[in-house]
């Protein structure tokens, strides 16, 4: 009888966990899960510089010096994509014929899908990082609702 009580209250412990959990979890997701995936995402600058802040405890004044750093590096770094785009697509066309070589007719029409699939997600991601800079407002100036 006490093997039956221990098994048993062990198991209603497991089972409490799992239902508090997936309960847990549901409410998150449902207040806020979404709001992740609504609207545009902040500028990656401003998402390390609130990381660094968090992690290093930085002064006002550090936090601008450093926000503008990362802002003139991520400019940087979106300038460099646009210059090597065109070598890059070239790269993704020749691999994409290679695989298709490889392929069946019948797994070359799931693939093309699938590629059509990746490079409507990659204009999205190119459209919205490149899109950042074509306001043309300083993305590395700080709005009044955008504090670290």
């Amino acid at each position: 009888m006490k093997k039956f009580k221990f098994w048993g209250g062990l198991l209603a412990l497991f089972l409490s966990g799992v239902l508090t959990g997936s309960l847990g979890t549901w409410i998150i997701a449902e207040r806020h899960g979404l709001r992740i995936l609504e609207g545009p995402r902040p500028p990656f600058h401003r998402v390390i510089a609130k990381r660094l802040n968090r992690e290093l405890n930085l002064g006002s004044d550090q936090r601008e010096r450093i926000e503008q750093i990362l802002c003139r590096s991520h400019l940087e770094m979106l300038e460099l994509r646009k210059r090597h785009k065109p070598e890059i697509d070239e790269i993704l066309a020749r691999s994409i014929a290679a695989l298709k070589a490889e392929l069946s007719p019948p797994q070359q029409e799931k693939f093309d899908v699938f590629v059509n699939r990746e490079k409507a997600i990659r204009a999205e991601r190119e459209r919205a990082l490149l899109g950042e800079n074509s306001t043309g407002n300083d993305p590395c100036r700080r709005g009044s609702d955008d504090r670290p």
